[in-house]
């Protein structure tokens, strides 16, 4: 059970880390698309680590919120957010790697940033 718990610990610190760079990207200059990258894979990471949490060795390797939800729903952990709650999160993925890619907005980045601290802090509580 320990390195289960080290290993998710890890994975929150790595989301911790995004979550500081979703913030400072919200700074002057505003720089909503790398904020809601950086939120959306503060969002991942935290449940990749709910997901060591649960004893899950091998974390799978996904840019999608979704399936770590349902490996989480799997091993009796449902997670408090709904599945469409978790999937406006996952184009941030991807999105702020391509210049042809529309720019989110401010508020959208507030949003995603907002969700990702929720997300946060539940795979926190989880951990312990």
């Amino acid at each position: 059970m320990a390195g289960f718990l080290s290993a998710a610990r890890k994975w929150l610190d790595k989301a911790a880390q995004d979550l500081l760079l979703a913030d400072r990207a919200m700074q002057s200059p505003r720089l909503p698309a790398l904020a809601c990258f950086h939120a959306q894979q503060a969002a991942e990471k935290a449940l990749e680590g709910a997901v060591a949490c649960t004893g899950v060795r091998t974390i799978p390797r996904v840019h999608s919120l979704l399936p770590l939800a349902g490996i989480l729903e799997d091993r009796r952990q449902p997670l408090p957010f709904p599945p469409e709650q978790l999937a406006s999160l996952d184009p941030y993925a991807v999105a702020a790697r391509y210049p042809d890619e529309p720019e989110p907005s401010e508020q959208a980045a507030a949003q995603a940033i907002a969700l990702a601290k929720e997300i946060y802090q539940w795979a926190q509580g989880l951990v312990g």
